[in-house]
This record gives C-alpha cells, structure tokens and sequence, in this order.
C-alpha cells in the first residue's frame, strides 16, 4: 500500500470585487441607455391615432 500523496490544498478563490462592481455598473448604465434609446425609437415610429404623449401614454401603448 502506497501513502497518499501529500499536495497542499488549492487556494481559496477569491473574486476581484472591484472588477466584478465595475462590470455590474457598466452593464447596469448600458441597459438604463438601452431602454430610452428603444423607448425614443418606439415612439418616434409611433402610428397611434393620436401623436404619442408621454404624459398620457401608457406602457402598453408601446407594445411592451
């Protein structure tokens, strides 16, 4: 019977929480961009009876 061989354990992973909040940030601000820049675009190619308004329209106006 052979001994066990003796490695020493594997180190702990430890995330680089810096980088991991920087891409959680610049994904959250692209997403934020994302959603007016289609929100504009769906309303600018608005075929409603009536020109779109912010104020009034609703949501599922859009389609959404």
């Amino acid at each position: 019977m052979t001994p066990a061989p003796s490695t020493a354990p594997a180190a702990a992973f430890i995330p680089d929480t810096a980088s991991t909040r920087q891409y959680i940030g610049a994904w959250s601000v692209l997403s934020v961009l994302q959603y007016f820049a289609a929100e504009a675009a769906v309303i600018a190619a608005w075929a409603g009876p009536r020109p779109y308004d912010l104020r009034t329209g609703y949501i599922s106006d859009l389609g959404a």
